[in-house]
């Protein structure tokens, strides 16, 4: 599974992978933190293929491990079910359009 480019993504799961989760989950390991760490891809592009693999019929774990991603990823980006990121609202402007054309009007 790891031999395969990213960009390509299975039409179905692989049987070998599981379809429940065990009971207990293994901690991350550490060189995967730091690898997510430095991660190369953009989070929007992640994003989109966790939700076109959730789409697919992908379990967590599947897409986590095919991804190589913690599930706390896979989890989050299922929840807001959006590939993009919001931009922050920001502070509203201080003058008003009539103001600011005043302005420029005077100058």
């Amino acid at each position: 599974m790891s031999d395969s480019p990213i960009n390509e993504i299975p039409e179905t799961p692989p049987e070998n992978l599981p379809r429940t989760p065990s009971p207990r989950v293994p901690e991350t390991p550490l060189h995967l933190i730091q690898w997510q760490a430095h991660n190369p891809w953009a989070s929007r592009d992640r994003r989109k293929k966790i939700l076109l693999m959730t789409d697919l019929g992908y379990s967590q774990r599947a897409i986590a491990a095919y991804l190589k991603v913690t599930r706390r990823i896979v989890q989050y980006t299922q929840q807001i079910e959006q590939a993009t990121p919001t931009k922050p609202k920001g502070q509203p402007p201080k003058l008003h359009e009539e103001q600011v054309d005043e302005i420029i009007e005077f100058c």
